[in-house]
């Protein structure tokens, strides 16, 4: 198919670097925010498990608490029913854990580290509104009191036991009594209010860990569309004019012998499914060298590109045009043969010589009169494979007899003697 107008070879304009130079400005913003909208993402999930293992804890703690007041309760009421089988061991522990938890519980509410909701809740009800951590306190006195009376050893007289007895039976009601079943209520108020808060705390660092992805995306999804996209654009347009340089002759827009050796290697695979006739012709500008010696390459480079111009209008879309390279050019006339062949060339051999080359920064002459020569043969040759460098070789032996015959004329190479 013959070639369409030339384009100008690209070049980077100033525009371009200024709209690159933005794109990169964009991407390394976007990207900055990316990592940055990240990292916060990730502290913020750090922030969530870190709340979830503390809340756990606590509540785990003040779960403790409750278990532990209860435990306290039934293990002393058994000095009631069977005070040989108290079982002083067991009391003792249960004393010893609450006292752990409840540290653990102070230092949670005490710590200087960033404060929370469900932190600031519980310390209030420890300190302020419930009294939680002196009612505590002085549950686990009363308990340590209860321990020391029952290890002191029963008095021989009399009326001394009786006393201990009566003030064991004081201490023990004071950790078994009906006060107590309150501190466990008002501690199942607070570790329900904690579970709460710390619900509510995580909930609101999904929402910003949510609200962060999305931004993520957005950024992302604008980056594609106004990063991204333009460069890849860019990129395959670069790549496109890349590719057509590769073929293309930057002087005339035509075909190169590159391009016109591809072109007739795809053809030659038509061939093989289709039995139809084709030409390969080789045009030459008679006496060329003298319109440079005597005009300047300009001038020549002008009467290239008008030659150009006239195969392309002259010669039908489905041919394959090309320049070899300096005044020689191909033709490759597809489902032709030799007889419609030798009619077309030697039409466009008639419009050249009819239509000289308009000068347009040259006083005298202002149209420069120029010919061509042009050498051709028919394909393909029967028991033969197609092969592009013998019907080159029979065309520029056919284009050597008519520069020999006197130039400006069209020669059959299948029919030379």
């Amino acid at each position: 198919m013959a070639s369409k107008n030339s384009a100008p070879a690209p070049t980077i304009t100033a525009r371009d670097e200024v709209i690159v130079s933005w794109l990169h400005r964009g991407y390394v913003i976007g990207l900055t925010f990316i990592i940055m909208l990240t990292l916060t993402s990730h502290h913020l999930t750090s922030k969530m498990i870190e709340q979830e293992i503390v809340g756990a804890e606590v509540a785990s703690n003040l779960s403790n608490q409750i278990t532990l007041i209860s435990q306290i309760g039934r293990y002393s009421a058994s000095y009631y029913i069977s005070p040989e089988d108290l079982d002083l061991t067991l009391l003792e522990n249960s004393v010893n854990n609450m006292k752990a938890t409840l540290g653990q519980i102070n230092v949670y509410i005490n710590s200087g580290e960033e404060e929370s909701a469900a932190k600031v809740a519980l310390r209030k009800a420890m300190k302020d509104s419930l009294m939680l951590e002196k009612r505590l306190q002085t549950f686990i006195a009363e308990s340590d009191d209860y321990l020391r009376l029952t290890k002191i050893p029963p008095s021989k007289n009399p009326q001394e036991a009786a006393r201990e007895v009566l003030e064991i039976q004081k201490s023990l009601k004071k950790i078994s009594d009906k006060p107590n079943q309150e501190l466990i209520k008002l501690l199942q108020i607070s570790l329900a209010d904690h579970q709460e808060n710390q619900l509510s705390e995580i909930k609101y660092l999904h929402d910003m860990q949510t609200i962060l992805t999305y931004g993520i995306v957005f950024i992302i999804m604008l980056e594609a569309m106004f990063i991204f996209l333009p460069l890849v654009r860019k990129v395959e347009k670069s790549q496109k004019n890349l590719m057509r340089l590769a073929l293309e002759d930057t002087l005339t827009g035509l075909k190169n012998r590159r391009a016109f050796t591809k072109d007739f290697d795809t053809y030659e695979k038509v061939l093989e499914r289709k039995k139809e006739k084709f030409v390969l012709a080789i045009c030459d500008l008679d006496k060329f060298k003298s319109v440079n010696d005597t005009y300047g390459h300009d001038v020549g480079e002008l009467v290239l590109k008008h030659f150009a111009n006239i195969l392309k209008r002259t010669l039908r879309p489905t041919d394959i045009v090309a320049r070899m390279g300096g005044e020689e050019f191909a033709i490759l006339l597809t489902n032709t043969d030799e007889v419609v062949a030798f009619k077309v060339l030697d039409r466009l051999r008639q419009i050249v010589e009819k239509n000289p080359c308009p000068l347009k920064e040259v006083s005298e002459p202002k149209k420069l009169k120029f010919t061509t020569s042009i050498g051709f043969a028919e394909g393909p040759i029967e028991n033969t494979k197609i092969n592009i460098d013998e019907f080159m070789k029979l065309a520029d032996l056919a284009l050597y007899k008519a520069k020999e015959q006197g130039r400006n004329m069209v020669v059959n190479g299948r029919k030379i003697d």
